[in-house]
């Protein structure tokens, strides 16, 4: 995740990536994807914007599908995390091993989206999710997906077994 300076106060130094106005929240931040330093949206990577920048931003819908591929490829080597569904809109990919079992649901047309830990997931998916949104892009690629998801991964026991099996095929 990016790294945003904060003043003593509590209020933002880092600038929105996007304006070049000091940052309030809510902001949307990835890590850093992109590896090419001559991509134009390379800046963008590892840096935080305001969400209203970002969902106004002509290259956003770009900028998300990268974000997207770039998770792709990351879960598909990566052996702690495991895909438990996917489709050209979502990843849901799932670390059932952690302290707190998480799963990250991840959406082509926003980049990043969600961190859940699985045993809230029957809650969250079914309807729970709304009020983790800070933006209406969010809600608006959540209402897009919702049902697909819901017909997978109904509950917290289905994602709890779904991402041991996904793990199982990785070693």
């Amino acid at each position: 995740m990016a790294l945003l300076a904060v003043n003593a106060d509590g209020s933002y130094e880092t600038k929105c990536a996007i304006c070049d106005r000091p940052l309030s929240d809510p902001i949307f931040a990835t890590t850093a994807f992109i590896s090419d330093p001559t991509d134009r949206l390379w800046p963008y990577s590892d840096a935080g914007m305001h969400w209203e920048c970002y969902a106004k931003w002509k290259y956003q819908k770009r900028f998300a599908a990268l974000y997207f591929d770039s998770v792709q490829q990351w879960i598909s080597t990566n052996p702690y995390w495991g895909i438990v569904a996917q489709t050209d809109a979502f990843i849901l990919s799932a670390n059932p091993n952690l302290n707190e079992p998480t799963a990250d649901i991840d959406l082509r047309a926003i980049g990043p989206g969600f961190r859940v830990p699985i045993l809230e997931w029957t809650d969250w998916i079914n309807g729970g999710w709304d009020a983790r949104c800070v933006h209406d892009l969010q809600r608006t690629a959540m209402l897009d997906i919702e049902a697909r998801v819901r017909k997978i991964v109904s509950n917290s026991e289905t994602l709890l077994r779904l991402s041991h099996r996904a793990l199982e095929g990785k070693s």
